[in-house]
């Protein structure tokens, strides 16, 4: 019995151990796959970079050198004084139709209500002098 028992254990281990031997076959395989892709890849790379065109920046250069001349133009000029202005604006320099309805919306507002004051207020001092 003990006989029988050996046998079908060392059987099954026998069967791992090829399973073991087959994945590590293929692994290999893959392994040596991935190496000579990886060589293929480097071999582009380096022929693709020894055929790189250089890039001609002196434009770019001469763009921006002549920004950063403005720049320090703008930065060194002194700056101008502040001058303070009071102005009364009845014909304004922009948004003219905005001013106009602002201004003659509220003109007709305040006209209307001082008549409906003064109406109001005469029929208070004629109803007081009626009494």
């Amino acid at each position: 019995m003990e006989k029988e028992i050996i046998e079908t254990v060392l059987t099954e281990m026998l069967g791992e151990l090829q399973q073991i031997k087959k994945l590590s076959t293929d692994n290999t395989n893959v392994a040596i796959e991935n190496a000579n892709r990886l060589i293929a890849i480097e071999k582009k790379m380096q022929s693709a970079q020894a055929t790189k065109p250089e890039i001609n920046t002196q434009s770019i250069e001469h763009l921006i050198y002549s920004g950063l001349q403005r720049i320090k133009e703008t930065i060194d000029k002194k700056p101008t004084p502040v001058k303070r202005e009071f102005r009364i604006l009845l014909f304004p320099t922009y948004n003219e139709k905005e001013y106009y309805r602002i201004v003659f919306g509220r003109i007709i507002a305040w006209l209307v209500l001082l008549v409906i004051v003064k109406y109001l207020y005469l029929l208070g001092s004629a109803w007081i002098a009626a009494h």
